[in-house]
Formats: C-alpha cells, structure tokens, sequence
C-alpha cells in the first residue's frame, strides 16, 4: 500500500528499502547480542523449551515440506508476480500440505480460516501441550480481524475529517514553504509520518494524508518515488507497533504479553529505519546521492500505480 499510494513500483520500492533495512538489522543483531550473551539462561527455562518443543512435535508432523508455502512467497517475489497471486498460491499450498502431512480435512482448513485455528481439530493429542502454548497456537481467522477492523472504520473517518478540513495541510503549509534541501524534505515528512500515525492509529489512512502533503514537494525536489515511499515505511509502517493507541500496537501488545512502552526501547530495527532515512537525506549532497534515489532522464515512473493511487483516495 505504501508504493502504491506513493507511485512507486512494488519491487523497486522493496529494493530501496534495503537501504534502511539492512544497517537497522545489523544493529539490531548487535545489540541483541552483546545483551543476550549477559542474560544468565537457568535449567527450568531450558526445560520449559524443551517441553515445548517435544509437545509441537507430537502434536504436528513437522518436515521440510511445510516451508514450500514461504518458498512460493520468496520466489514469487524474487520473479516480480502479482503479490495477491503469490499469497493465493502460498495459502492454497499450505492448504494441500495439511490434508497431506496433518490429515486434516477440508472442513476443519476453513473452519480455521473462518473463526481461527484450534488444536482441538487435530484429534486427542491436544493434552500434550501445555495451556499456555494452546493460548498462543488457538487463534486467527477472519473473526479475529473484527477488531482491527472496526478500528480502521474508526480511523478513515477521523482521517476524512482531517482531510475535509485541511486542519493538517494548513498547520504545516508553513513548514513546507521552508523545506529548500532533500534533508529538510525527508526529515520533514519522516516527523509528519510519525505524528500522523499518531494522530490516526491507522497506516493506510496515514499513506494518503503524507501523500496529499509530501506528494509535489518530493516531485519539486525531483525525488522518485521510492524515497517518499520508503519514508513512509520507516516513519509510518514501522513504528505504528510502538504505541499502544493503534491497530499494530494493539495486536503486538497482545500477542506478546508485554506493554508496548515496555517492548519500544528494545524496538532497535523499528527505530533504526528513522534514523537512517534522515541521515540518507541529510547526507544526500555529500554521498553522491546514496540512499537517495533521484529521478533521471531514464526513469519511467510506474503511471498505472500513479492512477490506482488517485483511484483508491478517490
């Protein structure tokens, strides 16, 4: 949704991310590191794995057959298809390998497509795991979506409102008249994003509102696409899970068990991908450009996702 509502190409957007995903990862993987070689493991923790480990694989068949559904995905990916088609293929693969490998039947799959999976639909070997994973592996579905969904209703009408009033274009009409460098602009619209995302609890709705905003500023500084599109990644997609208020942040809080402002300092790759966007444009005069991309005489902008992105605002 990102490259699309910014015009980009999907895999070209996917690409330029690399840019901020990768030095944020490779911090992530450091300090995580550093910190889990101090953390003292104790013989009940192993013990606790271990049982949780034996259980899983009493319960499931577990074989290098069930990763053919991730690598339908990857190489879908890898060959630039239609992601919708990647993820049907995927899902109908996965489909196969269960009535293949778990003897589970075609009314039970979409029971559990419907109201969420159950381990109870496996038979009577439930009883070897314990409550706690049966919390964890119980769950999904479309009824599991109604909260998120409801809260995204929420959020397109809290949206249309900021939009209809252009509250939001008229406190920062101000700053964009100020906004002469690409490190300006990206900063700008990296600070935009995270407030906006804020202020609606809802990454799509936030995609169009930077859009309206950042849209012709990005153009005016002869900035493709993928930058704004990757902009509203690392301001928007990424640290939509940090605050407690929105549809993410809900469903991490939950699935975790632990409070996002516990989880946000420990949120190194979240955090990295802001700060590197802002130092690729601060830096962008003196890099030669890296971490910038620049629209050049050769580009052709993707028309058909710059139509579909005024067609979904509409």
């Amino acid at each position: 949704m990102s490259s699309l509502v910014a015009g980009s190409n999907l895999y070209e957007h996917i690409k330029h991310m690399l840019y901020t995903a990768i030095p944020s990862s490779i911090v992530a993987i450091i300090v995580f590191t550093i910190v889990g070689l101090g953390i003292e493991t104790y013989s009940t923790q192993l013990a606790n794995i271990q049982e949780m480990i034996s259980g899983l694989d009493q319960l499931f068949n577990l074989n290098a057959l069930l990763l053919i559904p991730a690598i339908v995905v990857i190489a879908g990916s890898l060959m630039k298809k239609p992601p919708l088609i990647v993820l049907f293929t995927s899902a109908i693969t996965a489909l196969i390998l269960a009535s293949i490998t778990q003897d589970a039947s075609i009314s039970n799959q979409f029971t559990s497509a419907v109201s969420g999976f159950n381990v109870d639909i496996l038979g009577g070997d439930a009883y070897v795991i314990s409550e706690d994973m049966q919390s964890l592996l119980n769950r999904g579905g479309l009824y599991s979506m109604y909260n998120a969904t409801f809260f995204v209703f929420v959020a397109f009408f809290f949206a249309s409102a900021l939009e209809v009033s252009q509250a939001l274009s008229i406190i920062l009409e101000g700053i964009i008249k100020h906004l002469k460098t690409i490190g300006s602009t990206t900063f700008s619209a990296l600070v935009t994003g995270f407030a906006v995302i804020n202020c609606t609890s809802n990454a799509l709705v936030s995609f169009f509102l930077i859009q309206d905003i950042y849209g012709k500023v990005y153009k005016e500084k002869k900035l493709h696409p993928v930058n704004l599109s990757r902009n509203m990644e690392d301001s928007i997609t990424i640290t939509e899970v940090l605050m407690p208020w929105t549809v993410s942040g809900v469903f991490m809080a939950t699935t975790l068990g632990v409070t996002n402002f516990e989880f946000l300092p420990w949120a190194i790759f979240n955090l990295g991908g802001f700060i590197f966007s802002a130092l690729y444009g601060l830096l962008a005069p003196y890099t030669a450009g890296f971490g910038t991309r620049k629209i050049g005489d050769d580009d052709h902008l993707d028309q058909t996702n710059l139509t579909n992105s005024k067609n979904l605002q509409q």
